[in-house]
């Protein structure tokens, strides 16, 4: 069976690797994979944090709540009568309440913005029930003793553990390694980037058939 990436096999590398099995440091390792894996959701933007998500709207609705873990949004899109996807653009916050300043008059929606870090603020308030669809970042679930595997351990494990020991190194202030694995994490990571422009320039190539 092929070996996998786990929780608890990623705190026993992060003990084998750093050389430190005393309490103290086996106490911190949950706070060090938490912040290594918010650093690699703050740094990558990977497909494997690329998240479409579906719902409703309804008459004059004008906000809607971000997934948990949200880091960024892509694109949205609504459902109209026909079937049709509209787009809904981005625009500041500013923009959306000068654009469409009394929330109680409806209109299919054309903006969106942010509202704040937990909603999107959307103008025109919504005409008559929609479904839409949003693409966005949205960090992977956290890792603990219930939940062993998620996209990271099973797709990016180098990418993990080097995070991983280079957020322990910074805690034991061991910064004779500290440098091997920020470029370790570096390479990592710098992999992980091109591969997905690889596949953004795929989406953009227009396939002309001959005939």
């Amino acid at each position: 069976m092929p070996a996998t990436l786990t929780y608890n096999s990623l705190v026993s590398d992060m003990q084998t690797y750093s050389e430190r099995s005393d309490a103290n440091f086996v106490a911190q390792i949950p706070r060090l994979v938490m912040m290594a894996e918010n650093r690699i959701a703050t740094e990558a933007h990977i497909l494997g944090y690329l998240t479409p998500m579906t719902g409703g709207l309804l008459v004059g609705q004008y906000a809607i709540s971000k997934p948990n873990f949200w880091r960024e949004t892509v694109s949205m899109n609504f459902t109209d009568a026909n079937g049709n996807a509209n787009q809904i653009l981005p625009r500041s916050y500013e923009y959306c309440r000068n654009y469409w300043p009394n929330p109680n008059a409806t209109k299919p929606p054309r903006y969106y913005a942010d509202y704040d870090f937990n909603n999107w603020l959307i103008a025109p308030s919504c005409d008559q029930n929609y479904t839409y669809e949003i693409l966005c970042y949205v960090r992977q679930q956290p890792l603990d003793t219930a939940t062993q595997t998620n996209w990271l351990t099973l797709n990016a494990p180098q990418l993990l553990v080097a995070a991983c020991l280079l957020e322990a190194q910074l805690w034991i202030k061991n910064f004779d390694r500290l440098q091997f694995w920020q470029a370790q994490y570096d390479r990592a990571l710098a992999a992980f980037t091109a591969e997905d422009h690889a596949r953004d320039a795929d989406r953009n190539v227009v396939i002309r058939q001959n005939g």
